[in-house]
């Protein structure tokens, strides 16, 4: 785990092994999957998620329905530049906080600016579960599980997503090639 101090908050980050949206599309042309046809238009609703596009809300909606978060935790949507020092959210895709007592704060903060929710909001199958994988990942953080068991969490998840047809499975397996390296690459840092 990487941890980042901040003002008056210890920032966790463990979404390290995300992939790089654009090295991934680039590699494999994950755009190609976004949803051409169009989808039957419900009515409108009042967005959960404050100062996201409905778009952004959408995409993070449908994360949140695949990743099947416990009912007392919340995902929240964060501006990196509203932050004291945004500099180190920039590069994060999400994050958990622990409190000054050591507890965990029972909130999923993502990234606003975060390549994978930008292309979950643009209608990629792809980046809707990558997204759930990075929640997921982040809410067995939340239920005590190291950064090793987190990582096993969400690979195992996104295979999951794949088997259920959830993703595209070949970029979907794509994905999961480039994680696992990503995963290989980075060693955990305290």
């Amino acid at each position: 785990m990487r941890w980042f101090e901040g003002p008056a908050i210890l920032c966790v980050y463990v979404a390290i092994t995300a992939v790089p949206v654009a090295t991934f599309a680039s590699t494999y042309g994950a755009r190609a999957q976004t949803r051409s046809e169009p989808r039957p238009r419900a009515a409108p609703m009042a967005n959960p998620y404050a100062g996201v596009t409905r778009r952004e809300a959408r995409a993070l909606e449908n994360a949140v329905a695949l990743a099947a978060l416990e009912p007392d935790v919340r995902v929240s949507v964060i501006e990196p530049d509203l932050a004291p020092d945004p500099e180190p959210l920039r590069r994060l895709d999400a994050f958990i906080v622990r409190e000054s007592d050591g507890s965990l704060r029972p909130v999923i903060y993502v990234n606003r600016r975060s390549d994978i929710l930008r292309e979950a909001a643009a209608g990629s199958r792809l980046y809707v579960g990558v997204l759930a994988a990075v929640l997921h990942h982040e809410a067995r953080h939340l239920s005590g599980a190291s950064e090793t068991e987190a990582r096993r969490a969400e690979l195992a998840f996104f295979h999951r997503l794949i088997s259920l047809g959830q993703v595209p499975a070949d970029l979907g397996h794509r994905y999961l090639q480039l994680l696992n390296q990503t995963a290989d690459a980075v060693a955990p840092t305290r």
